[in-house]
């Protein structure tokens, strides 16, 4: 039986005009395995149904405080009158569209209760109606070194997703920030780390994130006010954390996303940074990989008769160009006896230094080889007997614009190929048509996984299909369709 009295959890919604989704988030607080809180439902003046349906589900359980304001005062002031009025151990947010997953309460009671110096715990988080295997990047830190750090750049905590500790904000008198709107809680966060506070992130999504139109306009009107307010407070982190010299290494580094930003320049201010953070310098290496990836020798071939030299120069440059230094690379030029170029390839090494290797598929003693008929499968085939774990295969013209890491560094997940869904509508509809294929790849350029081809059949059926299947289209070639039929269930 609850303790309507002394709750352990406060949690508190403010909320305004959302009567579509409003049920879907306190039904979703109401079905916690942990029971022993108090939600407190604060109205700021909603002239929809809103403020009835709260009522409503007030009648039916009592741990529902209903809150109204009497004119429209904001969220943040919503927020204060919530902290003032809780009288749990600890204070849970909650916003007014969003669904709490059924353990999150239990789970985050559990992590604050373990850790005392723990006061404030977010989670991870994933959108409404998006991939149900993705969530959202830019909460994808979760140790307390690394939200500090991160806190240097952007936001890193999902403000409805968090469990903070009362007793800490009451002994430092902490509250929201009028005078910070639109980035209230990236100001709380700054405020509780001035105060020696500990923030983490759980590894695990318990949070159901909805990007409504509302909140979409409602952000283009602001997004003025909120990226003056969000630099001001990143800048104040800087202060905190940063002597000049490297603060001053920062000042590109606004309002764009880390995400957004190039690997190559991230890695170099990070790298800088790292000589002179005064904290736990392992916590920055760990910032290091998450932004710009690991060491890794990456291997990319070239199917020479597809590119013409010049594209293939200019693809080569820009992976070049847009490396980071945790990148080495050895690239493989497949031809069937047509390059004559190596020269005009190996001059790049004066933007980087690199492994190259030439070959000629016609020189490949191996009888198998000349069993596939499309070229494109030849090249496939001389690939297996290159002695590498995986390999980038790049078929078509193409320019890179950031590092590779991340991509080489794709998890297979037990496939063949890593690749990117087709964005041509003619050709989705064609595969869906005539293949009954749902989502297709494109197959110009595949990452693959030279090992699982091997000792599966997946040579054998391409060469099945290579000899017996006709396609004629303009738009489909016969190995973009013969790939996406056998890798249908394995990329």
């Amino acid at each position: 039986m609850e303790n309507l009295e002394y709750p352990l959890i406060s949690v508190i919604m403010p909320t305004f005009n959302r009567e579509k989704y409003i049920k879907f988030a306190i039904e979703s607080i109401l079905n916690q395995t942990f029971t022993s809180f108090e939600f407190i439902i604060i109205d700021d003046c909603s002239n929809d149904a809103t403020y009835d349906i709260i009522r409503e589900y007030a009648k039916i359980d009592q741990r529902i405080i209903v809150l109204r304001n009497k004119a429209n005062k904001g969220i943040v002031f919503s927020l204060n009158k919530g902290l003032q009025l809780s009288r749990g151990k600890y204070i849970a947010r909650m916003d007014d569209d969003d669904i709490s997953m059924p353990t999150r309460l239990e789970k985050q009671f559990q992590i604050m209760e373990k850790d005392d110096s723990i006061i404030v715990a977010g989670t991870y988080f994933k959108y409404i109606g998006r991939n149900p295997d993705s969530f959202a990047s830019w909460v994808n830190v979760y140790e307390h070194d690394m939200v500090k750090i991160k806190m240097m750049f952007e936001c890193p905590i999902c403000h409805p997703s968090v469990i903070m500790r009362k007793n800490f904000f009451k002994k430092y008198n902490l509250k929201y920030s009028q005078e910070y709107q639109y980035a209230e809680d990236y100001k709380l966060w700054l405020d509780v780390l001035q105060n020696g506070g500990k923030i983490i992130n759980i590894p695990e999504i318990l949070l159901l994130y909805r990007a409504t139109n509302l909140s979409i306009s409602r952000n283009k009107k602001t997004s003025n006010l909120q990226q003056i307010r969000s630099r001001s407070i990143l800048f104040k982190c800087r202060e905190l954390f940063l002597d000049t010299k490297s603060k001053n290494l920062l000042r590109d580094f606004c309002n764009i996303p880390m995400e957004l930003s190039k690997k190559q320049e991230i890695y170099k201010k990070i790298q800088r940074i790292q000589i002179a953070y005064q904290g736990n310098r392992d916590s920055v290496q760990k910032i290091l990989q998450y932004f710009c990836g690991v060491f890794s020798d990456i291997h990319i071939c070239f199917i020479f008769d597809n590119i013409q030299l010049q594209g293939l120069i200019n693809g080569i440059f820009s992976i070049l160009k847009n490396s980071s230094e945790l990148d080495r690379f050895h690239f493989y030029i497949l031809h069937n006896g047509s390059f004559q170029s190596e020269f005009s390839i190996l001059k790049l090494r004066r933007i980087k230094d690199f492994e190259l290797s030439i070959i000629d598929i016609c020189k490949i003693n191996n009888e198998n080889i000349s069993q596939y008929k499309t070229l494109y499968f030849k090249f496939l085939f001389a690939l297996t007997q290159l002695k590498i774990e995986k390999c980038l295969l790049i078929s078509s013209r193409f320019v890179v614009m950031d590092s590779l890491n991340f991509f080489w560094n794709a998890d297979f997940e037990k496939k063949i190929i890593v690749a990117t869904s087709s964005c041509n509508l003619e050709k989705m509809e064609l595969f869906r048509d005539e293949f009954l294929i749902q989502e297709n790849f494109e197959s110009n350029v595949i990452m693959i996984n030279l090992e699982y081809l091997l000792k599966n059949n997946f040579l054998k059926e391409i060469l099945f299909y290579d000899k017996t299947f006709y396609f004629h289209n303009e738009i489909l070639s016969k190995e973009e369709i013969i790939m996406n039929l056998i890798f249908k269930n394995n990329w």
